[in-house]
C-alpha cells in the first residue's frame, strides 16, 4: 500500500441513506494484507458467536462468559505514538533553537496540548491532518517567542512529520501478543482518527496479518466513546458485546466507552497513572510476557 492509498480504499460509499461502511476481510490466516469490500451484507463473518446477549449484565456474569473477540485501540495501545512523538520533538530541538527554551518533557506536554485540541477538528472534518499539524507548530513557534512566517511553520511541520514517521513502531510486546492471541479469537482495532493515517501505521508496523476488522472513526461516522462504534466492530466480527474485551489506553474513550457498550474493558496503563474512575476495571501495564496477558484477556 502506498502512503495515503488507504484513504481511497476505505472511502465510504453512499446509497442515499447515509454512509456504507467498509468491511475488512482476511481471506486466510496467513494473509499479509486486508482485502476490503464496501457495502452491507456481502462479507464473510469470522468467529461467529452464538451465545446469548449479555448487554447490561454485571461484571461477574461478563467475566464468566468466555472471551471470543479481542478489540484494541491503536495509538498508544498497539502503536507507540508516545515514543514516536517524543523522538520527533527531540529531533526538532536539535534543529530549531527556539524549541530548546523548554525541556523535552515540557515540549512534549505543550505539543500534546495542541495536538489534542486540533485533533478534535480533524475528527469533525473541519481540518485535514496536514492543516492541523501546520496550525499546531505555528502555535508552538509563537509560544517559543518566534513570529513564524507560514513557510517557517510549514518547514517545521514537515520536519516533524518526517521524524515521526521514521520512528513508527509498535508498543513493546504488541506484535508478540497479537501472534499469541491470533489462533484463539478474532482481533479488531477501533481507532479515532482518519483512515489513511491509521491504515498506514498498521501496514508499516506489521499488524495486518493478525486483524479481522478495523473500525476507524472517519469511515464509521462515529467516534469513541460512542457505543455505536463498538457495535460496528462487534457486528463485523459477528460477536456479542458480553463475549468481547476492549483493550485501550484512553480511559474515557476505551474504558468508559466499551463499558457503555456492554463490553468488558481492560485499561492499558503502561505509565502507571492514577485510576480516574471505577476501581474494578482490570489493568495492564505491559504486554509482556505475552502468555500471561493472553490468559487475562481470554479468561
Amino acid at each position: 500500500m502506498r502512503r495515503g492509498s488507504g484513504r481511497d480504499a476505505w472511502a465510504p460509499q453512499t446509497d442515499g441513506r447515509g454512509p456504507r461502511l467498509g468491511h475488512p476481510i482476511r481471506s486466510s490466516r496467513s494473509s499479509s494484507a486486508l482485502a476490503i469490500r464496501l457495502g452491507r451484507g456481502d462479507w464473510t463473518r469470522l468467529g461467529r458467536c452464538d451465545s446469548a446477549r449479555t448487554f447490561g449484565l454485571g461484571r461477574a456474569i461478563l467475566a464468566a462468559v468466555r472471551t471470543r473477540a479481542i478489540l484494541f485501540d491503536l495509538d498508544d495501545t498497539l502503536f507507540d505514538h508516545w515514543r514516536c512523538t517524543r523522538e520527533a520533538l527531540e529531533a526538532l530541538q536539535g534543529v530549531y533553537p527556539a524549541f530548546r527554551r523548554w525541556s523535552l518533557e515540557a515540549f512534549v506536554a505543550r505539543h500534546s496540548l495542541w495536538l489534542e485540541r486540533y485533533h478534535v477538528d480533524v475528527l469533525a472534518g473541519r481540518l485535514s491532518v496536514d492543516e492541523a499539524r501546520l496550525n499546531r507548530f505555528s502555535r508552538l513557534l509563537t509560544e517559543a517567542g518566534e513570529a513564524p512566517a507560514l513557510e517557517t511553520a510549514a518547514r517545521v511541520a514537515a520536519d516533524y512529520r518526517e521524524a515521526y514517521v521514521a520512528a513508527w513502531r509498535t508498543v513493546p510486546g504488541a506484535l508478540e501478543l497479537l501472534e499469541a492471541l491470533h489462533p484463539h479469537a478474532p482481533i479488531g482495532i477501533i481507532s479515532n482518527n482518519v483512515v489513511g493515517e491509521q491504515l498506514e501505521k498498521i501496514r508499516v508496523c506489521g499488524l495486518e496479518p493478525y486483524l479481522d476488522t478495523i473500525v476507524i472513526s472517519e469511515e464509521a461516522g462515529v467516534a469513541k466513546p460512542d457505543p455505536r462504534i463498538f457495535s460496528i466492530a462487534l457486528a463485523r466480527i459477528g460477536c456479542e458485546a458480553g463475549e468481547a474485551v476492549m483493550v485501550g489506553d484512553a480511559w474515557e474513550n476505551d474504558v468508559v466507552g466499551a463499558r457503555a457498550a456492554g463490553i468488558r474493558a481492560v485499561w492499558f496503563n503502561r505509565f502507571d497513572a492514577a485510576t480516574p474512575g471505577a476501581s474494578d476495571v482490570e489493568q495492564l501495564r505491559s504486554f509482556e510476557p505475552a502468555d500471561e496477558v493472553v490468559d487475562l484477556l481470554l479468561g
